[in-house]
């Protein structure tokens, strides 16, 4: 269905999924093991390419990851934060923001660490979407916990 006028579309995709991969039927999941990381990387914009998306939510990226989204998405702003490990004293991944028109992002914000088993943090940016209307998007990642 395409968007209304006035609509927003969001795009939001955790991009190492781990435990999502353990959920796909083997032939699929080893399918998408043997991918090259330069491919998973164009896999992943062609998907961000065809949602269409005003604003793209990320989680799990990584520093590779993001510098080549910047290639791909020169115009785009990008929004976004590493998380640090300090149990491990290192950098693996983080949030990300990106939305498709600049001129929309009010401010940014990032949401801090509050403790627990893993690293988590929200980065955000507040969007002008005209007539006076803001809205907030936020790329968050949460630990699941089974009931």
């Amino acid at each position: 269905m395409p968007p209304q006028p006035g609509q927003l579309v969001v795009y939001s995709h955790n991009v190492l999924a781990q435990e999502l991969m353990r959920k796909l039927p083997a032939a699929v999941r080893d399918n998408l093991l043997t991918l090259r990381k330069a491919e998973r990387f164009a896999l992943l914009a062609a998907q961000i390419m065809g949602a269409d998306a005003d604003v793209v939510l990320l989680q799990e990226v990584t520093p590779d990851f993001h510098q080549f989204l910047q290639e791909c998405f020169p115009a785009a702003f990008i929004h976004w934060h590493l998380m640090r490990r300090p149990e491990r004293g290192d950098c693996a991944f983080g949030n990300l923001v990106m939305v498709r028109d600049p001129q929309r992002v009010t401010r940014q914000f990032v949401l801090p660490y509050a403790g627990g088993s893993k690293p988590r943090h929200a980065v955000g940016a507040t969007l002008h979407l005209g007539e006076g209307r803001l809205v907030n998007v936020v790329s968050v990642h949460v630990n699941f916990i089974p009931a």
